[in-house]
């Protein structure tokens, strides 16, 4: 939502008023990363490939040629978060299943982050366009790019921003409808998003009964899965939920050390999974509390701390709910964080907070480099 109410009847063009030349740097990374992956081939395409992406890869191309969702013959699954399944099964039976193809598809995906982003912060110069390219890319490679469901996360949650903050004219227009349909993209994406969705969407400023339309097609679009699930499935929700948390409450000693082990400089350079989304936080909380964020817009204020909230639940569940050690996808709680500070001080894009961000990340980002080769 916006600060200035005046802004609620203005329709805002497709390019916000910027020269088209402002989604350049995105094109540009998407030139350089799909030649890379064309040049190279399914030697540099696997580098950034999880192992829990094939089993999505196999799922989907089960879905795509028997309309089966197994990943042995004969035994169903739905362990996986549902909206990139589907989406996989679909760019596979349209471009194929090959490693590359995919991974080409996964760039197009994260490249439609970057212009969306551009379009809804309504960026209109080619610096602030590669100051929020650079700065969104260096946290969706420590957690995405690896042909998994937190690369379509990236445009998800730009969109779920978008529908909150963003003066663009399809938001001004139909604002509750896409806070709804976004809030379910991003949950159907990543579904452990909802600890943060749910909060975020309490403290959007719209009247109560929009609030309540909201959370009602958000409800019944959850209770929907649920029950497929339990038809098809036999289990509600994702059966992964389930195996991970070994039935029941207890310590997850094993992410304990994680955390302890990696809260260091190259864990935040590296923005390492088990680290960087609290170290964010400290750096939210830092960012409203101190004298020159007051000045920040006031509903990114509330997001933030609806964030503060979310990650409080989310470690929990790490922590209490689970026990295994996390995988580096678990760290896109950064990118929700990264996000809203973003439109939290997007008034100073190009003036002191790019410069001030520019000097500290840089020295970190090749501290990182160094360590890293």
């Amino acid at each position: 939502m916006v600060d200035n109410p005046s802004q609620k009847n203005r329709t805002i063009s497709d390019l916000s008023g910027a020269s088209a030349l402002v989604y350049f740097p995105p094109v540009l990374f998407l030139f350089v990363a799909i030649f890379a992956v064309l040049f190279y081939g399914d030697s540099y395409a696997e580098y950034r490939f999880a192992d829990d992406a094939y089993y999505y890869i196999v799922v989907a191309k089960n879905l795509a040629e028997t309309g089966q969702s197994v990943f042995t013959p004969e035994i169903l699954t739905n362990g996986y978060h549902p909206l990139w399944l589907l989406l996989l099964t679909l760019a596979g039976k349209i471009f194929g299943f090959s490693i590359v193809s995919l991974k080409i598809f996964e760039l197009c995906v994260i490249f439609s982050g970057f212009v969306m982003a551009i379009r809804f912060f309504r960026l209109q110069t080619m610096l602030q366009a590669g100051f929020v390219t650079f700065g969104l890319w260096l946290p969706l490679y420590s957690f995405s790019f690896v042909v998994m469901e937190t690369s379509l996360l990236f445009p998800a949650l730009v969109l779920f921003f978008g529908a909150i903050f963003s003066t663009d004219g399809m938001f001004i227009r139909h604002r509750i409808f896409w806070l709804a349909v976004s809030s379910i993209i991003v949950v159907g994406t990543r579904i452990d998003a909802a600890l943060f969705v749910l909060p975020i969407l309490l403290v959007v400023p719209v009247k109560p009964l929009q609030k309540l339309a909201i959370f009602a097609v958000f409800s019944a679009a959850g209770l929907i899965y649920a029950m497929f699930n339990h038809w098809y499935f036999g289990a509600a929700l994702p059966v992964s939920a389930t195996i991970k948390s070994l039935g029941g409450l207890q310590f997850n000693a094993l992410y304990w050390r994680q955390i302890i082990h990696n809260f260091d400089l190259y864990a935040f350079a590296g923005m390492r999974a088990a680290t960087s989304p609290i170290i964010f936080s400290l750096v939210a909380i830092l960012a409203i509390l101190l004298p020159f964020g007051r000045s920040g817009n006031q509903t990114a204020r509330a997001v933030i701390y609806a964030v503060l909230v979310g990650m409080v639940l989310f470690e929990i569940k790490l922590l209490f709910g689970s026990s295994w050690a996390i995988w580096n996808w678990y760290g896109y709680p950064t990118l929700i964080l990264i996000l809203v500070l973003m439109w939290y001080f997007r008034g100073h894009i190009e003036h002191w907070f790019v410069r001030a961000l520019t000097a500290i990340v840089a020295p970190l980002f090749l501290l990182y480099l160094s360590r890293k080769h």
